[in-house]
Order: C-alpha cells, then structure tokens, then sequence
C-alpha cells in the first residue's frame, strides 16, 4: 500500500501535468486504487460497480484536502490560528 506521502507526490504530479476533469478523473481512480488496497489486477477485475464506493471515497478525501488547503490559505495571514482546529 501507498504512503500518503506517495499519494500527496501523484497529487501533485498530476495537478502539475495537466488541468481540467480527465485530470480530476485519473486523480480519483487512483486514490481510490490506493484507498481499497488493491493491485491493479484486482481494481480492474471489480468491474464499475464494485469499484463504485471506492471511487465515493476518493472523492470524499480529495474534497476534503482542497477545503482544508483553501482554510490555510485563506487563514495563513490571521494569527493565532491553528491547524489542529480543523
């Protein structure tokens, strides 16, 4: 399995060749690859539906990383803020 720090290089690599939702597709199949514990073998032989609720779940996290950058960003120039509130 993946470490997050594998996952946040792919994110960035990604975000970085290219924009736009074939990106924002490939992003997702990949988190969620990572996020079942899966080979590739075995993603590929769940077929769409079985892969479904993995690829709710990457979507989920991945939302979740873009409203907590955009929290710092838009925080960063406020003291006394900390992370560990969000």
């Amino acid at each position: 399995m993946d470490s997050i720090d594998d996952i946040e290089a792919g994110h960035a690599e990604a975000a970085e060749a290219s924009s736009g939702p074939d990106r924002d597709r490939k992003l997702i199949r990949q988190v969620a690859r990572v996020i079942s514990g899966m080979d590739k073998a075995q993603w590929k032989e769940l077929g769409r539906e079985g892969q479904k609720p993995h690829l709710a779940t990457a979507r989920r996290v991945l939302n979740t990383i873009e409203r907590l950058k955009a929290r710092r960003a838009a925080g960063a120039g406020e003291a006394g803020q900390d992370d560990e509130d969000l």
